[in-house]
């Protein structure tokens, strides 16, 4: 989804990308406040540093799948913008 250049990889912008529309969007729905802009930026540069095992500026997909089974920051981000309440009254049917 935020691959833009089709490299199946993810660079740093497009992470940054990333972070800054889910969580925004997470915030919108669940009705949190969204951390600023720059605040995102900040962390996904961060976290793109502890994930990019091989230091091409690129994550793969098995540096994402390593950075997520990790990271306890992203754990953490995750928890922090869960929904409170039910959000969906059906689960999804594919």
């Amino acid at each position: 989804m935020f691959d833009f250049d089709n490299n199946k990889a993810l660079s740093t912008s497009e992470l940054k990308s990333l972070f800054i529309h889910t969580c925004k969007s997470i915030c919108m729905v669940t009705g949190e406040k969204s951390p600023s802009s720059k605040l995102l930026y900040l962390a996904a540069a961060k976290e793109f540093e502890k994930a990019d095992e091989d230091y091409n500026e690129t994550l793969d997909v098995d540096e994402i799948l390593h950075w997520i089974e990790k990271s306890d920051e992203l754990e953490d981000f995750i928890i922090k913008f869960e929904p409170k309440a039910k959000v969906f009254n059906e689960p999804w049917v594919f």
